[in-house]
């Protein structure tokens, strides 16, 4: 999978020397609290979730990015499509380092995603979903083009269902 760019960041494959960088902002309880409460938390998820998403690249052809600003170099977190076999379609999702935050980071990283996904992978949809509480990540989704469907289950959470259609 290449690196994919935009304005201000480079979306590419996680990576072993990303993970000191990636082990700290799974280590930050502000930027995990957002995350299923089915997920094991801690610096210890960012060594799995490295060999996991590179086990599901070579299955499905696709799977989150790491996100890096373009000019600092530094790891922001990360971005990207997971597939999820209790919907059959994949999910975008992304999670941010606090200090990224609410200057349109996580929206433009997880707009290429939604648009690599409906266009160079050719996906017929594409879901997302956030917890009603979290309006930042729902503002996302929605700025993705996704569509509030409704609330769901989700591995013991419940949370609010986006999605998109491809064309």
């Amino acid at each position: 999978m290449s690196p994919l760019e935009t304005e201000r960041l480079i979306l590419k494959p996680l990576e072993a020397r990303d993970l000191p960088a990636y082990r700290e902002i799974w280590g930050n309880p502000n930027v995990t609290r957002w995350l299923s409460s089915s997920e094991q938390l801690g610096r210890e998820v960012a060594d799995r979730a490295v060999a996991a998403w590179a086990k599901h690249l070579k299955t499905h052809g696709y799977a989150p990015w790491a996100v890096v600003h373009k000019e600092t170099g530094a790891l922001m977190g990360h971005c990207g499509l997971q597939f999820l076999k209790e919907w059959g379609h994949p999910e975008v999702l992304y999670m941010l380092d606090e200090p990224w935050w609410g200057v349109g980071y996580a929206t433009e990283a997880a707009m290429t995603a939604a648009a690599f996904g409906l266009g160079a992978l050719r996906l017929d949809r594409i879901g997302g979903m956030a917890f009603e509480e979290n309006a930042a990540s729902i503002r996302v989704l929605e700025k993705c083009g996704l569509t509030r469907v409704g609330s769901i289950t989700f591995r013991g959470d419940e949370l609010i269902y986006f999605e998109r259609i491809g064309t």
